[in-house]
């Protein structure tokens, strides 16, 4: 396996080992963020439409206030003049078509514990003289002599779902001689509050805790009190019913929150799969970005790494050929001036073939030399192992000469000796002879 695949895998599983370490962590930290922050992101919203209900009525109670201390209409209250309450009937009209919020305004009188309207809107005209002592703003006035919120109820003059704000009419002895109705158009409050929601239900509850309000698009608003199926509601309410205010809770796929503020409770619900839905999505582009980031980085490094290996390939076959003895090989002038470590490795080779050519051409000519000086060694030596040989020759001859000279002296000797003696023994006998 050659070095640029060796690299190209080890920097391959390096980036993948690393992206795959961070899209985990940026997972996990993704999830949890989400997971740690939907009570606030819930509470947030739950606050957030809380403010905007509150407002709604508040705005309703600020008109039936400034009302209430009309002198006009509390003289209309108090003398029951027919011309009086006509001028009061033409204002409340006024009113009516002036305000979005309310379904229609009336003035009602207390009798013992009934409660009459003497003067009303146009729309609602028919309605005058009317006993709604039966209705829950009826009683709630009465037992607290203050501005009041009723439950929930269908309206008698169109129909429609609608909460009774009552403010008290009181003269300048403060005692409450009567009171200025309104009925808030709950109609206008639903459509205000679906437009701000998005993967998001509120539902609101009246003081009975029935459902008189919802966002949810497969819920009839007139259908007052039905709960929604699979709805959080019961827990709700059972939650208020225990003394609890404000609350929060997982409910299978659905965040809840809850919010108590007297005459109405809010009830703010978040699909879990939504909020990880998006997670998810967001998860998918880190995927998607870190594998494409690590494709590139990898091709990028492909390309930085194949300059580098044909470079050092470069390097490997001019080595490759000096080791065979060529040394016509040389590096080129743009190979030597590269600023990076592979040329300074390139320039250090070049300088290791110069010295390496000086030292092979050196021993090249001392080895010629040198031989020279062997072969005249050898012919000088040639010469005196001949000649050795030829007086080795003449000593071994002389030296043979000498032993047939020695024999042959001996052998004189001896029959020289024998001479001797044959010649003394004749004596000898010549001698004896003689004798």
């Amino acid at each position: 396996m050659s070095i640029k695949t060796k690299l190209l895998l080890l920097v391959t599983c390096a980036l993948v080992f690393s992206g795959t370490i961070n899209a985990v962590i940026i997972y996990t930290q993704n999830n949890s963020r989400l997971a740690t922050h939907i009570d606030a992101d819930v509470k947030s919203s739950l606050d957030y439409n809380t403010q905007v209900v509150n407002a709604y009525f508040l705005r309703a109670q600020k008109n039936l206030a400034n009302l209430s201390r009309d002198p006009q209409i509390i003289k209309a209250l108090e003398t029951k003049d027919e011309q009086e309450l006509g001028k009061v009937q033409e204002k409340f009209t006024l009113i009516r078509e002036a305000l979005d919020i309310m379904d229609n305004v009336a003035l009602q009188e207390i009798d013992g514990s009934r409660c009459v309207v003497i003067a009303t809107d146009d729309q609602a005209v028919q309605n005058v003289g009317k006993d709604f002592s039966d209705r829950d703003y009826c009683s709630g006035i009465l037992n607290t002599r203050a501005p009041y919120i009723s439950s929930a109820y269908m309206s008698a003059t169109n129909n429609r779902p609608v909460v009774g704000f009552v403010v008290p009419v009181k003269n300048d002895k403060d005692e409450m001689i009567g009171f200025v109705y309104g009925a808030i158009n709950i109609t206008e409050l639903q459509g205000y509050l679906g437009g701000l929601q998005e993967d998001s239900v509120v539902d609101v509850l009246d003081r009975s805790g029935s459902l008189f309000l919802t966002t949810r698009k497969d819920v009839q608003l007139f259908n007052l009190g039905t709960d929604p199926e699979e709805s959080e509601l019961p827990e709700v309410r059972e939650a208020i019913g225990n003394g609890a205010q404000e609350g929060y809770f997982t409910d299978g796929n659905d965040f809840v929150g809850y919010k108590n503020i007297g005459f109405v409770t809010i009830v703010f619900e978040e699909s879990a799969k939504s909020l990880f839905a998006f997670a998810t999505t967001l998860n998918w582009v880190i995927l998607i970005s870190t594998t494409v980031a690590i494709v590139l980085t990898a091709l990028i490094i492909a390309v930085f790494i194949g300059r580098i290996t044909i470079r050092i390939k470069r390097l490997s076959e001019i080595t490759e050929r000096m080791v065979q003895g060529d040394f016509k090989v040389k590096l080129t002038s743009k190979e030597l001036a590269e600023k990076d470590e592979l040329g300074v490795l390139a320039r250090t080779f070049s300088e290791m073939f110069r010295k390496l050519e000086e030292t092979y051409n050196s021993l090249e000519e001392k080895v010629r030399k040198r031989t020279a000086d062997l072969e005249k060694s050898e012919a000088d030596l040639m010469k005196v192992l001949t000649d050795s040989e030829r007086l080795n020759n003449l000593m071994i001859g002389r030296e043979l000469k000498m032993i047939e000279l020695k024999k042959e002296v001996t052998e004189s000797k001896i029959a020289s000796d024998l001479k001797v003696a044959e010649l003394e023994k004749k004596l000898i006998e010549l001698r004896e002879g003689k004798a």
